[in-house]
Order: C-alpha cells, then sequence, then structure tokens
C-alpha cells in the first residue's frame, strides 16, 4: 500500500488556515478588509476575551446574495479576480478568496448579509468548515460576521495563543493600522463592551488624531509630496517630543491604503529624520504612500503585509524627500519664532537699565510703607518712634544697593574676551586693576570666537532677559511670557557643528600646534584606521602623521581651539560604528559629531558677562533645536503653564 495519502477537504483547510489565520487580529484584519471591498463606509469591530471568544464585524457595504453567501465559505472563492491577468492590477485589499474559508475552518461562524436591492436577508451557520444551517433573518444593510470559538478544533494553535490582554492589544494594533489606512471610513472598535475607538471618518488628519490621540497628535507635523505619479502624505512626529519612542511601534506604511511592513522604508525614515533623533529612538509616523497598481505586487505574502515595489530607488527616494522636507519646515518655522520672540525690540527699557531695580525697590517699600502705616499710628494721628526708626532704615538699605552695570557695548565685550585671553596666557595674574581674576576659571564664551563674523548688534535692545544658570548646566531665559530653558553643552554642541560642518564644505581655518600631541595605539587595527582615512583628517583640519604605533597630531580646526585631543582621540578608537563607514559624507559628520562633543560641558560655571553672550551666540547660530545627537537644546514652558503647576489657574 502506497505511503502518500490524499487529505480530506476538512484536513487541508485547516492546514491551509494557518497561511492567513495566525490569531484574532489576523482574523480581524480579513474581515474588516473584505468589509471595505464591499464598499462599506462604517464598519464595527467588536471582540471579547482579546478575540478568542468572539469577533463580530459589522459593515454597511453592498452584502452578498443568497447563493454567493454559501459560495464565500469555500476555498478559494473570491469576486474580486476571475483571470491571473487582474493579478497585475490587483486594486481590492482581498482578492485569493481563502480568507473567509480559513476562519471558517478553524471557527464556530454565522455570516448574515442583505443584498442591496433584495428584500430579505440571509443567514449560514458555519462549524469548524461546514455548513449546519441556514435561513433568512432580520438585517437592514450589509453584512454582520460572527466567529465564535476561534481554533477550538486545533488546540495545537489555540495552545500557543497569547492571553485574552495579550491578543486584545495586538487586534487594537491592527485596527489602528486600518483606521490609518482607510481614512475615510467611520470605524468604531469596541473591547469587552468598551468602545475604545470611533472615527469619523474624516481624512488622515482626524484619524490620526483618533489612532493616536490628542496630545500625540499635537506633536506631529504634516508632510506631502506629489511627483512622476506617487502621492507621499502623512504626519511625522516632531524631534524631541512625546511622538518620539523607544520602539518601532509606531512607524506605520501604508500602499494603496494596504498597512505594510518594509524594513528599508524604516532606514528611509531614519535616514530623513537624520541627527534629529537620539541613538536607539524612533518616530511615531504615518506614511501613506499613493501608487500606480502596475508598480506595486502585493502578491509576495500570504497576509499580504509584505510588498514588492518596481521602482524602489524612486520610490524610497520621494518618502525620504516628503519627511524631510515636512521636518525641514517645521524646524525652520519653529527657529523663526524662537528668533523673533528673542529679538524682537521692546518699549520698555531694558532690564538692567541702571534705574529699574532702585525704582521696583522704592515702589516695594512704599507699598510696604502704606500697608503697615497703620499698626504704628497713635491716637494722635502721629506716628511712632518704630515707624520713624522703620522709615530711616528702609532708607539707609535703598542706598547700600549698588547701581548695575551699563548695558554692555560690543566693545566692552571685545576688551573683556581680550584681558581673559591674556590673563589665561599669564596663570591668571592681577595684571591691571579691574581685572576679571574672579572671574570662574573656564573655557567660557571664548570657545564661540569666529574669525569670519564679526559681532553685529547683539547687544540691541532684545525682548528676552538673561535670568541666570541653574545646576551650572541650563541658562534660563526669560522671553515674553515664557522662559526658555537652553542647555549650555547641546546648544554650544550643534553651533560648533554647524560652523564646523560650514568650514568643511569650504574652507578649514588651521591651527598649528606649538607642541604636537603623541598618541601611541597598541592595536595595529587603528593604527590602519589612521593610515586608511588620513586624508580625510587632514581635509577636516586634523594634520596626522604616523609613525610605527604613535599618531602624532600636529594642527587641529580653528573652530574648535580648546579641543580635548586626548578625549576625542579616544573616542574614536572606540566608536566601532565610525570604523565601519564607507560613504566618506558620512564619515565627516560622524567625526565632526565626535569632535564637537569638546563644547562647553555640563559643570562649567559662566559668569553674567559670558552668559549674555553665550545667548548672542545662540541667536546668531539660528537657535538650533537639536545638538548633533538628536537631544534637544531649548524646552519652553508659557507662563500659563508654569501657572497651572503652582495651582493659580486650573
Amino acid at each position: 500500500m502506497g505511503k502518500i495519502n490524499r487529505l480530506d477537504s476538512s484536513v487541508y483547510n485547516r492546514i491551509s488556515a494557518g497561511e492567513v489565520v495566525e490569531n484574532p487580529s489576523s482574523v480581524v484584519k480579513e474581515l474588516v478588509e473584505n468589509s471595505i471591498d464591499a464598499g462599506a463606509t462604517e464598519i464595527t469591530v467588536s471582540i471579547e476575551s482579546g478575540g478568542i471568544k468572539n469577533i463580530t464585524v459589522t459593515d454597511n457595504g453592498c452584502g452578498m446574495e443568497k447563493d454567493d453567501l454559501e459560495l464565500a465559505v469555500l476555498p478559494h472563492a473570491t469576486s474580486k479576480i476571475s483571470s491571473a491577468e487582474d493579478l497585475e492590477t490587483v486594486a481590492t485589499l482581498g482578492f485569493r478568496g481563502e480568507a473567509l474559508a480559513s476562519i471558517c475552518a478553524v471557527s464556530k461562524t454565522v455570516l448574515r448579509s442583505r443584498f442591496d436591492g433584495e428584500a430579505e436577508a440571509a443567514y449560514i451557520s458555519v462549524e469548524g468548515g461546514v455548513i449546519t444551517d441556514r435561513g433568512q433573518c432580520n438585517l437592514q444593510k450589509g453584512t454582520v460576521v460572527e466567529i465564535n470559538s476561534l481554533f477550538y478544533n486545533t488546540p495545537a494553535r489555540f495552545r500557543f495563543l497569547k492571553p485574552p490582554k495579550g491578543e486584545a492589544n495586538a487586534v487594537t494594533k491592527t485596527v489602528v493600522g486600518l483606521i490609518l489606512a482607510n481614512p475615510d471610513v467611520t470605524i468604531n472598535y469596541i473591547v469587552d463592551g468598551e468602545t475604545l475607538f470611533a472615527t469619523e471618518g474624516d481624512g488622515l488628519e482626524g484619524a490620526v488624531y483618533h489612532a493616536f490621540g490628542g496630545k500625540m497628535f499635537d506633536c506631529m507635523i504634516p508632510f506631502h509630496l506629489t511627483d512622476k505619479g506617487y502621492t507621499i502624505s502623512g504626519y511625522a512626529a516632531r524631534p524631541a517630543s512625546a511622538g518620539i519612542k523607544g520602539t518601532r511601534n509606531n512607524e506605520i506604511f501604508i500602499v494603496n491604503g494596504r498597512c505594510i511592513e518594509d524594513a528599508s522604508m524604516q532606514a528611509v525614515v531614519a535616514n530623513a529624520y537624520g541627527d534629529r533623533l537620539m541613538r536607539r529612538t524612533y518616530p511615531s509616523i504615518v506614511v501613506d504612500i499613493v501608487m500606480p497598481f502596475a508598480d506595486v505586487d502585493v502578491n509576495v505574502h500570504p497576509n499580504k503585509s509584505e510588498v514588492r515595489f518596481a521602482d524602489t530607488k524612486l520610490l524610497y527616494g520621494l518618502v525620504y524627500n516628503a519627511i524631510k522636507d515636512g521636518l525641514d519646515a517645521d524646524d525652520e518655522a519653529r527657529r523663526k519664532e524662537v528668533l523673533k520672540a528673542m529679538t524682537s525690540e521692546l518699549d520698555e527699557r531694558p532690564f538692567f537699565a541702571a534705574q529699574e531695580p532702585i525704582e521696583s525697590v522704592e515702589e516695594d517699600r512704599q507699598e510696604f510703607f502704606k500697608k503697615r502705616f497703620k499698626d504704628y499710628i497713635v491716637a494722635e494721628e502721629e506716628p511712632t518712634k518704630e515707624l520713624i526708626d522703620f522709615y530711616k532704615k528702609s532708607n539707609e538699605e535703598l542706598k547700600k544697593i549698588d547701581t548695575p552695570l551699563p548695558y554692555p557695548t560690543e566693545q566692552d565685550i571685545l576688551e573683556a574676551k581680550e584681558r581673559e585671553a591674556r590673563q589665561a596666557s599669564l596663570g591668571y595674574e592681577d595684571i591691571e586693576e579691574g581685572s576679571l581674576e574672579d572671574r570662574p576659571n573656564n573655557k567660557g564664551y571664548l570657545l564661540f570666537a569666529d574669525s569670519e563674523n564679526k559681532s553685529d548688534g547683539l547687544y540691541d535692545l532684545r525682548s528676552y532677559r538673561v535670568i541666570g544658570q541653574l545646576f551650572e548646566t541650563y541658562v534660563i531665559v526669560e522671553v515674553g511670557d515664557a522662559m526658555y530653558i537652553i542647555d549650555q553643552h547641546a546648544a554650544h554642541e550643534r553651533i560648533l557643528f554647524d560652523r564646523f560642518s560650514r568650514e568643511v564644505e569650504t574652507k578649514v581655518f588651521i591651527q598649528e600646534l606649538v607642541f604636537p600631541y603623541d598618541i601611541v595605539y597598541k592595536d595595529d587595527e587603528t593604527i590602519r584606521f589612521f593610515t586608511d582615512h588620513k586624508n580625510e583628517f587632514r581635509k577636516m583640519g586634523f594634520d596626522l602623521r604616523i609613525k610605527d604605533d604613535t599618531v602624532t597630531v600636529k594642527s587641529v580646526p580653528s573652530v574648535l581651539l580648546g579641543l580635548d585631543i586626548y578625549k576625542f582621540f579616544d573616542s574614536i578608537e572606540k566608536d566601532k560604528e565610525l570604523k565601519e563607514v564607507t560613504d566618506v559624507t558620512l564619515f565627516r559628520e560622524k567625526l565632526a559629531q565626535t569632535a564637537c562633543k569638546s563644547a562647553i560641558k555640563g559643570g562649567d560655571k559662566l559668569d553674567k558677562l559670558q552668559l549674555d553672550y553665550f545667548i548672542g551666540e545662540y541667536i546668531k547660530g539660528n537657535a538650533p533645536l537639536q545638538c548633533p545627537h538628536g537631544r534637544p537644546t531649548v524646552i519652553v514652558m508659557t507662563h500659563r503653564e508654569i501657572e497651572k503647576m503652582f495651582g493659580r489657574i486650573v
């Protein structure tokens, strides 16, 4: 007797079901896509116990005729295609005809449907792929598919299901994708009797709002690009916002109304964000692609989550440009807001004009005097000795207040810089009367020196007020009705990076070292790395001489004066990613990022003059929003937000 058996349909249907029906979320996906293909504009999805106990999908689509209702549960029965040629331009979400049959093979199913134009609705009951009952029922319009006891007859598959909560989370993620992929369809989603989503079918903006929530939506920016028959649109999370996550779960890609998975597309998104993202962080993003159906093959994967594109270079280039242009436009708009707020002129005098503090103290004293005067009055309405003493003491305290320094001019700043440089060269000796010997010993604003750019009116009237330094790391600035908290290290690092990058593209100014640095490496691979990239280092201003196991540094870029050379080259030695970079442009960018870590560090104490100069350079540097590694440089808190924190308003 032969060993090969021809399986019964009840057996091979259960096996083939595994290609499409992996879990409750895959069932929901197939049923909702069928509803959309039927022209439904309103769909309700309801699940119980994560979809294991029950899944019900109701739609207002065209419905099915009584005869078609029974054909629909047979394998490879479909209304979507009729010949092999139709596969070349598939425009529907489902088309192969095995989804419903596979679902019915591993569940207890009831289908109710009323075809448009028919007087009555029909139903069938299917158990394990076999029709057990049929008849007429009441239904206004469309189709209702009710799936019960999923995998009841395949215990092996049932055993590998997640707990109900885990399966419910997977279904929710699927529904979110369906909402975003079909923004013009109203979708209601109910979990164990509780409505989680109730979209309005009013377009992609509304779908993103419902899918991600209002708080997340406020962090997202739109993008749009149409070119060569392709339309790329969507919403991307703003860098350094609540929309940046530690996983890629919120990266949604849609092609012609179908959610897909594409690792290359994820890389395109990362490249479009560039240095706006910190390491191992990923944006919440929705990329909606509309393209010719002939240019995409959706018949690659059984559940059609993976597709193949005819021209990947064109598509990925368009996606990259759409996202990058949207981010660039948003960055520019926000920078303009910051610069406008910090550089607009005020009607009132600068905050440190000489008479302001005295007026303020005088007003406070007068107010106090008025409020407390009655407490010191005797019957004769004469001031008591205590009141006279209080008034006299108040005047004496007022006289002790030092008159603030006049508003610093550009010449004041240049002279202060020169004095500090002379002090540094002489070991901070007292070189002249009024020298800056009490100034904190740090790099200060000298790191901002730019041989090409002369200060251009930075100290005119501005609408900002430098409050001071917090934790010797953050600079607090009052700007109009908001408080700006600027990370001095992140901001300065970005300013240096941008300046250095500009020089690399044009001409790098080099500073020869009086005493070259010798760095010894025991690792032959490291010596080989510096040897292979010696020309690239030279183009960036680093003159390296290599002999045996020693790298001698003879010059550095002038913009990086103060660079901790030993730390810089130690970072290069330990950076495995940098050593693997083959693209010249990317290599230069990564090298510049490493070099600019020599910026002002958190913990460098800055005095008032340095703080003021720092903010001036921040403005002149176009108010960068992120450092080269994606960390935010500034956080803004409005007056209203602060008052809410203190409970002054609700």
